[in-house]
């Protein structure tokens, strides 16, 4: 997207178009050349209000290349009278060369009432039809040597990888592999695994709907290349050897890593025992989550979390690989030597790993108590729980782990969906390939980890779910929320290449104009909501609210401020829950969101 900023200065009817270069912000331009405001707060809150004192109309013109559309934008917050937007337009169109063709795109909550309110008065356009058009998607930027593998989707997982592979696909793969970097044919939400990983490892991700069929692409199979992704564009070159080899040895190498680990534990704990930084003891999943326990919301209430829970220690995962004699399996799998020059070898090891866990009888002793704890749920109508991984090489700052392990449903009196056969499972699931891969990737020590479990009742129907990044991941050092949501029980994280999930950045008006609400910036509405928002505007307000409370109670009691430049730039990944009977809003998790 090209864009320049306009100035309106209301009392001359003077038009300036401004260098972006120069002036990063309308307020740099409007203090340093027009000598206007000393004060960022009083100039927001003045020019983005309803203030009879207002002496500019601040927008600015894009220019979508892809499709090759101009339209005229405002600030999402931006309470600029009808008749001044109406003004505004008619004197940037009769100014610039493709006033024709301009519209006013209509981008947010307040602009789409506009639009229903003021009709034909203007030409509108929606964000759909903006990018309806583009084929092209930039997720992660970074530049990479690697082997160019043109695989098609449905052949990923019958097919291994190195970590100098570069995956060309023609899908999008939720079972993402340790790889170089990537490149699909389907657009992503920047909130899915695919793309947390590829932050966390600094590797290149895009999306180019054409390029499956692309001959030059076709030719490169199996090549050495040079790939970079940018924002606008792909470099795709063949490469030397030697220069693969040059930039291979110039990566930091990472530091070997043990693990803390809490193996003497065996107790289930209560949330008001466990602080975050306790992963150690139950894994960093519940760790958190046991933290969201002690943050009060402005009316002295407690978050909205979901009910019954618990955090079982790793000692009990520990304690399961010694009764049964399993320790020799993870003993193998911690020779990096073998592993890396067997690979096979470490798949099977790894199988058999699984496999053992699975069919291992869980402790009785630990079976009652978790039994004794969900039974006064159970005869309130709650019989299912869940059981959610919790590692100590997850959600922690060191290492993201997105969408590495796995949690199961249990049923409190079912033998077939059992809370024996959940546990099991996600036990097991510590040792999945991917998670197994990434961590020695990471120099992660294999024997120092281990699998607590996040136990909680289970949601029944929701309305909705999503995932909130507490920080503006388009724009740095500026006040706003990215929030994507989808309807019902489909994965934002773990989408499907059919599906579109609502994208918005939610800023709080507090921040700009001092008024306790909200301005939603819709950037695609979800495929399955038939282009209608999904929560409603008083929910979102709620969510932003929570939202606010946990960033800044985690920035003021926590460590991980001290990753972060300013607290616009705090990030944490929120996943929430809307509940389909009473449209309540629920706090499932939170991590810290790869810097």
């Amino acid at each position: 997207v090209e864009a320049i900023k306009l100035v309106y200065v209301l009392k001359t009817q003077t038009l300036y178009f401004v260098n972006g270069s120069k002036y990063a912000f309308h307020n740099d331009f409007c203090q340093k050349y027009l000598h206007s405001y000393s004060d960022i707060d009083w100039f927001n809150k003045i020019e983005y209000g309803s203030s009879p004192l207002r002496q500019f109309v601040l927008a600015n013109v894009n220019h979508y290349t892809a499709s090759d559309t101009y339209t005229l934008e405002f600030f999402a917050d931006d309470e600029v009278p009808n008749n001044l937007l109406l003004e505004l337009y008619y004197k940037v169109s009769s100014n610039v060369y493709f006033g024709k063709e301009m519209k006013v795109l209509a981008n947010s909550d307040r602009m789409l009432e506009r639009q229903k309110n003021m009709g034909d008065l203007l030409p509108w356009l929606n964000i759909d039809q903006i990018y309806a058009q583009q084929s092209y998607q930039a997720l992660y930027t970074a530049g990479t040597f690697g082997y160019w593998r043109k695989v098609p989707v449905t052949e990923l997982k019958k097919q291994h990888f190195t970590r100098h592979d570069i995956i060309f696909t023609n899908g999008l793969p939720n079972d993402f592999p340790l790889v170089a970097g990537i490149l699909t044919t389907c657009f992503q939400t920047p909130l899915c695994h695919i793309n947390i990983l590829s932050a966390n490892r600094k590797t290149p991700n895009a999306a180019f709907k054409t390029a499956w069929d692309n001959p030059y692409y076709a030719s490169l199979q199996d090549s050495l290349v040079y790939y970079r992704v940018t924002a606008d564009s792909i470099v795709l070159r063949k490469a030397t050897l030697a220069e693969a080899t040059n930039f291979w040895k110039k990566q930091p190498k990472k530091r070997p890593q043990i693990l803390a680990t809490d193996r003497k534990t065996l107790q289930l704990l209560s949330f008001d025992k466990i602080r975050y930084h306790q992963t150690h003891l139950v894994g960093g999943k519940a760790a958190n989550f046991a933290e969201l326990h002690r943050i009060k919301l402005p009316n002295k209430t407690q978050l909205p979390l979901p009910e019954g829970g618990f955090a079982i220690p790793l000692a009990f995962y520990f304690q399961h690989i010694q009764r049964h004699h399993l320790q020799f399996l993870v003993d193998s799998l911690s020779n990096s030597e073998v592993v890396n020059q067997q690979p096979d070898k470490a798949r099977k090891w790894l199988r058999a790993l699984r496999d053992s866990i699975k069919n291992k009888p869980v402790s009785p002793q630990l079976l009652n108590a978790i039994e004794r704890r969900i039974a006064p749920h159970a005869q309130q109508g709650y019989p299912r729980f869940r059981f959610r991984s919790s590692t100590n090489a997850e959600d922690i700052p060191e290492f993201n782990g997105a969408g590495l392990y796995s949690s199961k449903t249990g049923v409190y009196g079912d033998s077939k969906q059992s809370i024996e056969k959940a546990i099991q499972q996600v036990w097991a699931s510590l040792w999945s390939e991917r998670a197994f891969w990434e961590r020695d990737y990471w120099q992660i020590d294999q024997k120092s980890v281990g699998m607590g479990i996040l136990a909680h009742r289970a949601f029944g129907t929701e309305a909705a779910n999503g995932v909130a990044i507490t920080k503006n991941l388009y724009r740095q050092g500026y006040p706003a929320f990215t929030i994507n949501t989808q309807v019902g029980e489909t994965s934002v994280v773990l989408p499907s290449d059919t599906i579109q999930c609502e994208q918005t950045t939610v800023t709080q008006d507090r921040y700009i104009t001092n008024k306790e609400t909200i301005s939603i910036d819709y950037i695609a509405y979800s495929s399955l909501n038939k282009q209608q928002p999904i929560l409603s505007k008083p929910e979102m307000e709620q969510l932003c609210n929570y939202l606010e409370t946990i960033k800044a109670y985690y920035y003021s009691n926590t460590n991980y401020r001290f990753r972060y430049d300013n607290y616009y730039d705090f990030g944490l990944d929120i996943e929430f829950k809307l509940d389909s009977t009473s449209r309540k809003v629920y706090i499932k998790q939170t991590r810290l969101y790869p810097h």
